[in-house]
Order: structure tokens, then sequence, then C-alpha cells
């Protein structure tokens, strides 16, 4: 008996947040698709302050990510920043299920 589960694994890695001179400038992410599927994939980005308040947001676009591939982002995001506590998330849809991951860091 051959059993052969057709699936689809998003997951969200290395997160990291560039920031310089109290300015976010950049966020860069992965996306690892270790399913045996195609996924079309779409989603945000969100920055929140040490509140959980919403400090903006960028659109993370629709792309095709093959079966066992990944794909790196790379965001500019142009925003003055006060020192402090800062959270990253990124909210990803492929195929009617999210996937997010969060990441904290700090502006000196």
């Amino acid at each position: 008996e051959n059993k052969f589960f057709i699936q689809r694994k998003l997951e969200i890695k290395n997160i990291k947040a560039v920031n310089d001179k109290r300015k976010i400038t950049r966020v860069t992410f992965a996306v690892f698709n270790s399913g045996n599927l195609n996924a079309q994939i779409s989603g945000n980005l969100e920055l929140l302050d040490k509140y959980g308040q919403l400090l903006g947001s960028l659109p993370v676009s629709g792309r095709l990510l093959g079966a066992g591939s990944s794909q790196k982002f790379n965001l500019n995001f142009n925003k003055n920043l006060a020192p402090g506590s800062y959270t990253v998330v990124i909210n990803i849809k492929a195929d009617n299920r999210s996937y997010s991951r969060d990441s904290v860091f700090t502006v000196r």
C-alpha cells in the first residue's frame, strides 16, 4: 500500500530588522515551503510598538513558492523610531491558510 500525503507546509524564518540612526530601514525574512505542493503566497508585514500599537504596514507581494523551495524577502521600511523595543510581525496567506511569525528588536 502506497501512502502519499499531499501537503503544503510553510515556515517564516530569519526575520531581521535593520535599523540605523533611529530609523528602521529594511526588514528581511524568508518563507520556506517544505511541503510537496506549490503555494501562491501573499500577506503583509506589520511594525508594532511595545504596547502593540500598529505603527506601519507593508504588503508582501504575491509570489509562487515552489514545493521544497524558499524565497527571501527584502522590504524597505523607512520609519523614524524613538529608542525602545519594537515587534515586526510577518503574516502570510496561502490557499486560505494563514501563517504568522514575529520578532522583537531594539532601537537604541
